[in-house]
């Protein structure tokens, strides 16, 4: 049977420093985990909103296209049937 040296007090303290620093880095990870969770939330409520900001513009872009090609096409139209007028008229 072999003996077990007994610990010296500079040992008990060691390890029960480290076991302080173990308890302190365990803390200090679920204190970033909940920081970087929070960023993360953070940051998909902000891509959401800025998300539907863009779809509205871009159907609001896409109405007023549609609405300019509509005038295009009655401009295009009445400046057809004004030089049929007109040339109706030169002849």
């Amino acid at each position: 049977m072999t003996k077990v040296p007994e610990e010296s007090e500079e040992v008990q303290a060691l390890k029960a420093e480290l076991e302080r620093m173990r308890a302190v880095k365990e803390k200090f990870n679920k204190t970033m985990a909940i920081r970087v969770r929070k960023k993360c939330d953070m940051l998909k409520d902000i891509n959401v909103v800025t998300t539907e900001a863009l779809e509205r513009e871009t159907k609001r872009a896409q109405k007023e296209d549609w609405g300019r090609n509509k005038f295009r096409g009655a401009l295009w139209g009445s400046n057809s049937k004004l030089k049929l007028r007109r040339a109706e008229r030169d002849e």
